[in-house]
C-alpha cells in the first residue's frame, strides 16, 4: 500500500509557478504546484500572487524576510550594485502584490519609513503608490516620517506631480477605511494573520491636518488652478463619503481657502462641487449634533455655518460684505474700496461667472432669465447641487 502510494505521488505532475498564467490554471493544478524555495519569486505574476497570499505562515514569514532583506540591500546597502529598472520592477512587483491582497505588507510599510528620509526624488511615484497600501502605519509614524515627507516632496513638485500626491493620499485614506472595516473592527487578514497597527480614529485627524496643509499650500502656489481645484475638491468628497459610513460621526471640513476657491472659480462643475461638499457636511453635521456630540465639534460647526452663509448670501441675496459672522465681512475697508460697485452682484446665481455661459447660452435661444427664480429653476436642471445648497444654506442644523 506505501509502495503504490508512492509510486501514485511520484507520479504526479508537478507544476511550477511560472507554468501558471491565468486563475484558470491556478485552479486546475492548485495541488500540483511546487513552491519555490526563494519565495520571492512568486512576485512574477498574479498566480504567484495567489499562492502567498494563502501560504502557510512559515513560507509567508520566509517570502517577508526575503523580500525586506532585498528591498534593503537595492535601495540602502548596495545602492549601485542594482540598475533604477531592476529597482523600479522590484517596487512594481510588491505594490502589484499588495493592490493584490487589497492591503499593505509589514516589511514594506517598514521598508518605506527606513527609505523616505534617503529619497533623492528618482522614485517618487513608486513611493506614492507604495504609500496607497500603507495600511499597517502607526499614528506616530504617520505623524514624524510620512507628513514630512509629502510636505518637501509637495513643495518641489509640478503642478501634475501636486496632483498626484492629493490622489495618492485619498487613495491611502479608502484603503485605510476598507482594511478597518470602516471603524466597525478589522480581522486578522489571511496575510500573516496581520492587524491595524492604529485605530482609523487616531488616524484620521492627522491625514486631515496633512491634506489640510498640502491643499493650502496648493491653493497659494497654484493660484486655485482649476486641475489643482478639482483633485482636491475629489479629496474632500470621498473623505466625506468615508466618513458618513462611520457608526460615530466624524466631522472634518475643507480648508476655507480651498472652499472660497471653488466658489469663485469660473467652472460650474467645481462650483457645484464645492456646494455638494458643503451639503454633505451640513448632513454629518446633524448626525453629530443628533448623537449628542456637538461639544467635541464647536469649532467646525462654528465654521461650516460661516461658509453657508458666506455662499448663500452671495449667491442668493447678493450680499457679500453687508453682513457679520463670515469671513467675506472680515475683508479690510480699504480692499472693499477698490472692488467694483456691483461687486455685491457679481457672485449671485444672476452673474456668478461659472453660471454666466448658460445663461448666455440661453438668451441665444431666445429664453432670457429675467429673474432668480428662473436662474435658480435653471440651476436645479443643470446643477441641481447649487440649487439645493441655495435652498436650505439658511436653515439651522439639525
Amino acid at each position: 500500500y506505501f509502495q503504490m502510494g508512492s509510486t501514485i505521488y511520484q507520479d504526479k505532475p508537478t507544476k511550477s509557478i511560472f507554468d501558471l498564467s491565468t486563475i484558470t490554471d491556478v485552479g486546475r493544478h492548485y495541488f500540483n504546484v511546487e513552491l519555490p524555495s526563494n519565495a520571492t519569486s512568486l512576485l512574477a505574476n498574479s498566480a504567484g500572487y495567489h499562492f502567498l497570499t494563502f501560504a502557510p505562515y512559515e513560507y509567508q514569514s520566509r517570502f517577508s524576510h526575503n523580500l525586506y532583506t532585498t528591498l534593503r540591500r537595492a535601495f540602502l546597502l548596495e545602492y549601485a550594485h542594482s540598475s533604477r529598472a531592476q529597482k523600479t520592477q522590484l517596487l512594481e512587483m510588491s505594490i502589484d502584490f499588495c493592490r493584490y491582497m487589497q492591503q499593505g505588507i509589514p516589511v514594506l510599510t517598514r521598508f518605506f519609513l527606513e527609505f523616505l528620509p534617503h529619497e533623492t526624488g528618482d522614485f517618487r511615484g513608486e513611493l506614492l503608490r507604495l504609500l496607497e497600501w500603507c495600511t499597517l502605519v502607526s499614528t506616530g509614524d504617520l505623524t514624524e516620517i510620512v507628513a514630512p515627507f509629502l510636505d518637501s516632496m509637495f513643495l518641489e513638485s509640478s503642478l501634475l506631480e501636486k496632483c498626484a500626491i492629493i490622489r495618492s493620499l485619498r487613495r491611502f485614506l479608502r484603503n485605510l477605511f476598507v482594511n478597518q472595516n470602516f471603524g466597525k473592527g478589522a480581522s486578522s487578514s489571511p496575510f500573516l494573520g496581520q492587524v491595524p497597527v492604529s485605530d482609523l480614529s487616531d488616524l484620521l485627524p492627522i491625514i486631515g491636518k496633512i491634506a489640510e496643509r498640502i491643499v493650502v499650500k496648493g491653493m497659494n502656489i497654484t493660484f486655485g488652478d482649476p486641475i489643482f481645484l478639482n483633485e482636491s475638491l475629489n479629496f474632500y468628497e470621498e473623505l466625506l463619503r468615508l466618513l458618513g459610513s462611520l457608526d460615530t460621526p466624524v466631522l472634518l471640513l475643507p480648508p476655507s481657502p480651498l472652499v472660497y476657491g471653488a466658489f469663485c472659480s469660473k467652472s460650474c462643475a467645481i462650483l457645484s462641487k464645492i456646494c455638494g461638499i458643503l451639503l454633505k457636511c451640513r448632513e454629518i453635521c446633524g448626525e453629530v449634533i443628533r448623537g449628542g456630540f456637538q461639544a467635541e465639534f464647536v469649532d467646525e460647526i462654528e465654521e461650516l455655518g460661516k461658509f453657508g452663509r458666506d455662499l448663500g448670501e452671495a449667491l442668493w441675496n447678493s450680499r457679500v460684505f453687508e453682513r457679520k459672522g463670515g469671513y467675506f465681512e472680515n475683508l479690510k475697508n480699504d480692499i472693499e474700496d477698490i472692488l467694483p460697485d456691483d461687486a455685491e452682484y457679481r457672485l449671485d446665481i444672476m452673474r456668478h461667472i461659472a453660471i454666466l455661459p448658460y445663461m448666455c447660452t440661453l438668451g441665444g435661444t431666445g429664453l432670457h432669465l429675467s429673474s432668480k427664480n428662473a436662474a435658480l429653476f435653471l440651476a436645479e436642471s443643470y446643477f441641481p447641487k447649487v440649487s439645493e445648497f441655495i435652498e436650505i444654506f439658511d436653515e439651522p442644523f439639525q
